[in-house]
Parts: C-alpha cells; sequence; structure tokens
C-alpha cells in the first residue's frame, strides 16, 4: 500500500524516499518506469516548443515578406 506523501514525493522528484517502503523488486520496476515517463514526456516537450517555434518563425517571415513587397 502506497503512503499518503507517495504523490507529493514524486513530484517533488524524490523517488528514491517515495519508493523505500516498496519491496526490491517493485522499487527497481517502478524507478524504471519512471525514468522511463520522465524522459519521453521530456522529449514530447521540447517536439512541442520546437514545433511552435518553428510556426512563430514562419509566421513572422512571411508577414515581414508581405509588408516588404
Amino acid at each position: 500500500m502506497l503512503k499518503a506523501g507517495f504523490m507529493s514525493r514524486v513530484l517533488a522528484g524524490d523517488t528514491a524516499q517515495a519508493t523505500a517502503d516498496l519491496p526490491p523488486a517493485l522499487r527497481e520496476a517502478l524507478l524504471a518506469g519512471t525514468h522511463t515517463s520522465f524522459a519521453s514526456g521530456f522529449g514530447a516537450a521540447l517536439y512541442l516548443a520546437a514545433a511552435v517555434v518553428v510556426t512563430i518563425a514562419t509566421s513572422v517571415w512571411l508577414l515581414t515578406r508581405e509588408a516588404d513587397a
């Protein structure tokens, strides 16, 4: 059973303390999943930021090109 502070510790990045009471096998599986999900989520955020930057840059380029013409 997970303790009440589990989610707040995980969100704070203290996964070692959050999983200290779990059996070793479950702890390792949970930590591996945590690291993988964090990395994939961070990668998705970077892709989204890049798409926004490209969209804004293209819009500015098109608007300034039309203003110069």
